[in-house]
């Protein structure tokens, strides 16, 4: 047994360094043991086995568990692992990529963990994640294209170079079918809704010296909106007390709404004839206030999209002869998806001639007006959704064959690339202005259109108001390379493998908005922005592995590995090295040890995204002093240069607010250099019997030099360290402080001396270091004639993260327990146990997500104090009934007990639970039934 295990310990971790699933031989020794460790390496049955560990820990999901489980794609798959313990982003979640499905390893960032298609790099996601860096879309890998889904739990730079921090996932893709399978999925809600259809067909054969296997795969998901649920059809369902706050608060929405001042703000009656117009509005009355139309109907955003996907997947080997082969892979994925969302207007969009503060400005008659309306389904019509439509093509042609007798070599081309177009209908800033308000060009006097404010659109008020926002995104990446591996030199324990790599590679991207979106034409999007950027990077890279069998017993792996980065930032070169070692001091045990250095690049839209803006807070210290200066009498303390103190009096008010709403302007970075770390990983693997194993993993991940963009608080606080002379004011980086920074005139308005638009980049400051463990446990016991039950247990616990935010700042070393800013799980674990008996199989999962903190900020009107909640279960059911031996039936139930996230009243943001942590899907639709057939021929 000691012998088989060293054997697949090599021959496998050889296979994931190389990305030899096509196929070629893993090993240089051609002894049957040998040929019998090639053919292991391309199946597995147990998600993890003693038999595939080496001194890396590496997890292993194979079809049939994603089929046991019961998981409808790829993402739930993997956002279900143990080590995911980071917040990540799915289709609940509103943002710049509203279609797109991550995946966080140890809360290190969705974008610091390599994605692997075969063990060749495939094209990211187009659009930038959260407006700033390029991830991986999981969403694109269709189910019935997937033999297993092998994650490296650890950073491999050494191996495969950047973005190997957190870990590696390579999925590898079906090959060698000579059979047909028919499989047909259908999942509903409890509620008879969130209806999701699959249908997929695999094939394939052998014809003399050419073997092909042929995936097809189609998914319909249907569209599911908050009034769908009970708890989240209205605005009272959020959990905090409402009749505690304000009376605004609990007043019904101002869907239709002008509001003037008049010894004090009231609202302009609008009488109950001009709400009958709309299908949903009702008259309603605000008692401090008045009278105004509102909508007593909420719940119309979509929580779920709508989505098709489609793929196909084809490869083929040609047998050149007894030494040689090609293969070709060749994946397409399409996806078409919808969304639907809430519009508003209101008088913060007027056109930029006009001056208002906040959405408050001043008419031709001296009057104080704000306006504030929600577009409703009678006026938008069939335009109210956001359209996606998306693809992914990766091809590659790869050569693979023996040479010198005793050495494999596989030289690839692969290429990949992903398209996205996003299609929706916005309201035109200066148009729908110049429709609801007149402005007059020779005296700059504005004034109100009420007959058009008080009634709804029509087909042609809509086309005159409302644009078509279109945008493309594409990114693409293509790769050379060529590998050798074979036997240098017999040592008494055996040989010393190596292999040595040889890799060039190019990415792309390019992100185009609409023209308006950016302000290129006409004066923008009400309440819209974007983000956009164009740019390419190549790479060289040598490596060179080897395995060095010191002992029977003990076996030393080497890596090195240098990456040549020709592109416009200050990366260059970055050498990586590795170091794993595997001790078995019996058959039984295996002490393992992994530590590496790690590097990523930075991504290329922190490189060359161009200035692109939103809305977002500011904390104005500068400002916020001159105030206090102000109200106390004191001009000389004013911080705001050559302020006129009439102007500044009237911003300086009672409820004078530091924290407000402007424009924030970001552009790349050329500058940027690598992030740069550390991976330490100590282990033990101990499998007694065949039906019992057992691995237990410490880890310490460090990155340092991480990108971030450059806070709107951080130069605030500088401008005012600049101003009031703690920083020399004249020195170049308070003169790059103020340049940042955009600063209204004095013009009258309480918006004197704000920020109208403050600039921002990308720069290298962060620090996390995680030190965590990992627990399997998986055991068989055989019942006899009462059939057998399996139990599988995977447990990650994160023990300490420490924190910097810059360089220079203070480390915190509690980073793990702060309440403010870490939404990271500390501890994640899944228990399943399968029972099985003569033609049933019955698995009962669970899901454990461990406590998490809530959502109190300093300010937090509800006075909710700071905790942590309780950790959170989920169960998952499944029932297989096998018919005969081509064809089997399976029942399903997701989100058995119907639950909803931890959630108290300090969640004041629908859906009123945390769900970049939580998986929303699943919180969400609740309780989902599954049936499925499948059929092979």
């Amino acid at each position: 047994m000691l012998k088989k295990l060293n054997l697949l310990a090599v021959g496998i971790k050889a296979a994931l360094l190389t990305g030899a699933v096509s196929g070629s031989a893993a090993m240089a020794n051609d002894t049957d043991e040998a040929k019998k460790v090639e053919r292991i390496q391309v199946t597995g049955s147990r998600i993890k086995r003693t038999d595939m560990e080496g001194p890396a820990p590496v997890l292993s999901i194979t079809a049939a568990d994603l089929k046991d489980k019961g998981f409808n794609n790829a993402y739930d798959a993997v956002q279900s692992l143990s080590s995911a313990t980071g917040s990540t982003q799915g289709q609940t979640m509103s943002g710049f990529t509203q279609n797109a499905e991550t995946v966080n390893f140890r809360g290190l960032g969705a974008n610091r963990s390599l994605v692997l298609l075969n063990g060749k790099r495939v094209a990211n996601y187009p659009r930038a994640f959260n407006g700033e860096s390029n991830v991986f879309n999981l969403a694109s890998i269709p189910f019935a294209a997937i033999e297993r889904i092998d994650i490296v739990t650890g950073g491999s730079s050494a191996i495969y170079g950047s973005d190997a921090i957190a870990g590696v996932m390579n999925i590898i893709t079906k090959s060698g079918v000579e059979d047909n399978t028919l499989n047909i999925k259908g999942s509903s809600s409890d509620q008879g809704d969130a209806y999701n259809r699959q249908i997929s067909f695999v094939t394939g054969g052998q014809h003399d010296d050419f073997s092909w296997t042929l995936a097809l795969d189609h998914s319909n998901q249907d569209m599911l909106f908050e009034n769908q649920r009970d708890w989240l059809d209205s605005r009272f369902d959020n959990p905090a007390k409402l009749e505690d706050y304000k009376e605004y608060a609990i007043a019904m929405p101002r869907s239709l709404m002008a509001m003037q001042y008049s010894d004090g703000w009231q609202y302009i009656d609008p009488t109950a004839e001009v709400c009958n117009q709309f299908d949903n509005l009702q008259y309603a009355n605000r008692e401090s206030r008045g009278y105004y139309c509102s909508n007593p109907v909420s719940g119309n955003n979509s929580v779920i999209n709508d989505r098709k996907n489609s793929s196909i997947y084809a490869t083929g080997t040609y047998e050149l002869n007894s030494d040689h082969q090609v293969r070709t892979d060749i994946l397409y994925w399409t996806s078409k998806s919808s969304s639907v969302g809430s519009a508003f207007w209101d008088s913060r969009f007027l056109r930029d001639e006009i001056t208002q503060s906040n959405g408050y400005f001043q008419t031709e008659d001296g009057q104080y007006h704000y306006l504030t309306r929600t577009w409703q389904d009678d006026e938008l019509g069939n335009k109210k959704a956001s359209l996606y439509d998306e693809s992914m093509l990766t091809a590659s042609l790869s050569f693979t064959g023996a040479i010198f007798e005793d050495y494999y070599y596989e030289s690839y081309v692969s290429y990949s690339r992903t398209d996205d177009t996003q299609t929706g209908y916005k309201a035109k800033k200066e148009t729908a202005s110049d429709y609801f308000v007149n402005y007059d060009e020779s005296t700059g006097a504005a004034s109100i259109n009420w007959d058009n404010w008080w009634q709804p659109l029509n087909s042609d008020n809509f086309d005159q108001v409302f644009g078509l926002n279109d945008s493309e995104s594409s990114a693409s990446v293509l790769t050379l390379g060529s590998n050798v591996t074979g036997d240098l030199y017999e040592l008494p324990a055996g040989f010393i493998a190596f292999s040595a790599l040889v890799e060039y590679e190019k990415s792309e991207y390019d992100i185009n908005v609409n023209p308006r979106t950016l302000k290129k034409e006409g004066q923008g999007w009400a309440g819209l922005t974007g983000t956009e950027g164009e740019g390419e990077r190549s790479r060289s890279a040598l490596a060179l592995e080897f395995s060095i069998p010191v002992t029977e017993q003990l076996t030393v792996d080497l890596a090195a590995r240098y990456d040549r980065y020709n592109d416009e930032t200050d990366v260059n070169g970055a050498p990586t090295y590795q170091v794993g070692v595997a001790y078995r001091p019996t058959e039984e045990v295996l002490l393992r040890a992994n530590w590496g250095t790690t590097f990523r690049a930075p991504d290329l839209h922190n490189v060359f995204k161009d200035p692109s803006g939103s809305y977002s807070t500011v904390e104005d210290e500068a400002l916020a002093a001159s105030c206090r200066a102000i109200n106390a009498n004191n001009p000389g303390g004013v911080l705001i240069p050559n302020a006129d103190i009439a102007s500044l009096t009237k911003t300086c008010t009672d409820d004078f607010n530091m924290q407000y709403t402007a424009f924030s302007i970001q552009s790349g970075e050329k500058r940027l250099t690598e992030e740069t770390g550390e991976s330490l990983t100590l282990g033990l693997v101990w499998q007694p019997t065949d039906s019992f194993n057992m691995t237990f993993d410490l880890y310490r991940i460090l990155m340092e030099d991480a990108v971030r963009s450059y806070p709107n608080r951080r130069i605030m606080e500088a401008e005012r360290d600049c101003l009031n002379g703690a920083k020399d004011g004249n020195s170049e980086f308070c003169q790059s402080i103020y340049a940042r920074i955009d600063r209204n005139p004095a013009n009258g308005l309480s918006s004197s001396y704000k920020v109208d638009s403050i600039s921002s980049s990308f720069i290298n400051a962060a620090m996390r270091e995680q030190t965590g463990f990992d627990l399997s446990i998986s055991y068989e016991y055989d019942l006899n004639k009462y059939g057998s039950v399996a139990f599988r247990s995977d447990y990650s616990h994160v023990l300490q993260t420490k924190n910097q935010e810059f360089t220079g700042d203070e480390v915190n070393v509690d980073y793990r327990e702060d309440y403010k800013d870490n939404n990271e799980f500390r501890s994640k674990m899944t228990n399943r146990i399968t029972y099985s008996i003569d033609d049933w199989r019955v698995t009962l999962e669970q899901q454990r997500y461990g406590s998490l903190p809530n959502d109190v900020d300093e300010d937090d009107w509800t006075q909710v104090e700071k905790r942590r909640y309780a950790p959170w279960f989920n169960y998952n059911l499944g029932v297989n009934y096998f018919i005969n031996d081509d064809s089997n039936i399976r029942f399903g139930v997701i989100n058995l007990r119907n639950s909803r996230a931890r959630y108290d009243e300090s969640e004041n943001d629908s859906p009123y639970f945390d769900n970049g942590a939580y998986p929303g899907s699943t919180i969400i639709i609740g309780r989902q039934f599954t049936l499925e057939y499948n059929l092979q021929f």
